[in-house]
């Protein structure tokens, strides 16, 4: 684990670059569709996000309806990523929110 900026994260070199292409095509696991990707990317997504906001929102009923809560959510600010988490019987949901 190797800190850039206060955030952890897993540096991996490769000696080709295809290698490294591959492995940035691969998911880190089946069920999670988080990837590798080069430094770059990583650098130009933390100077995207240093203006963002995120808000999690707890116990929220497996049945919600997704929709109606993202239309109400917007009215809050520009979505740039909304996630449902199921934790037990409740969902967790966290909306990254493009801030200003």
């Amino acid at each position: 684990m190797t800190p850039i900026k206060g955030i952890k994260m897993i540096c991996v070199t490769y000696e080709l670059e295809a290698q490294a292409i591959e492995v940035c095509n691969k998911k880190i696991a089946d069920d999670n569709e988080i990837r590798f990707s080069k430094m770059k990317a990583i650098s130009k997504q933390q100077q995207d996000n240093l203006n963002d906001y995120e808000v999690k929102i707890w116990n929220v009923s497996l049945d919600v309806d997704k929709q109606m809560l993202k239309l109400y959510l917007k009215n809050f600010g520009l979505i740039k990523n909304l996630k449902f988490n199921v934790k037990n019987l409740y969902y967790e949901v966290v909306v990254r929110f493009n801030g200003k």
